[in-house]
């Protein structure tokens, strides 16, 4: 699966973390954790193992320059995607990215790794995506799981289901 990115930024990874620099000197870790597991576990415990969390920040997001230096890259969206085959190419697992609810931007992040990731199914992957509102807050998720995985019918259906219950939450 080759991605026809434009011009990633080069990478450095350290366990399951990749980092970048953009040319404004932002400074990015693309991170790939198991702790969506444990929403799993009690009714899929099968899947568990199957699902990883996906996610991405800048470093220095709380410094007031680098804010200020923030604009439109579209090679932070190529490393990002880059990363993203390179995960599927060496795992054949299920991602789920749910959008930080920082600054209550959580929908605007969703429509833009929406737009992101909308031509993935050319490269055998598929995006379901699930807006949870529980609490009064809404979170926004995107599962990305390969079209031949062993489990996808198994997993999409847990990301469902799961997520109906968590809206059921007030």
């Amino acid at each position: 699966m080759e991605f026809n990115s434009i011009h990633p930024y080069p990478l450095k990874k350290k366990e399951n973390n990749f980092f970048f620099s953009t040319e404004n000197g932002i400074e990015y870790i693309v991170y790939f954790t198991n702790s969506i597991a444990e929403s799993f576990k009690p009714q899929f415990p099968n899947l568990a193992s199957e699902i990883f969390d996906f996610g991405f920040e800048p470093l220095n997001k709380l410094d007031k320059e680098i804010q200020l230096k923030s604009k439109h890259d579209p090679r932070i969206k190529d490393t990002i995607i880059n990363v993203v085959a390179t995960f599927f190419k060496e795992n054949q697992k299920a991602l789920i990215y749910t959008c930080s609810t920082l600054e209550g931007k959580q929908k605007a992040r969703s429509r833009l790794f929406n737009r992101w990731f909308n031509d993935t199914e050319k490269y055998g992957i598929l995006k379901f995506n699930s807006e949870i509102k529980a609490f009064d807050f809404s979170f926004y998720q995107s599962l990305l799981i390969q079209k031949d995985n062993p489990n996808f019918q198994d997993i999409k259906q847990a990301f469902f289901q799961i997520s109906d219950e968590m809206n059921e939450l007030k």
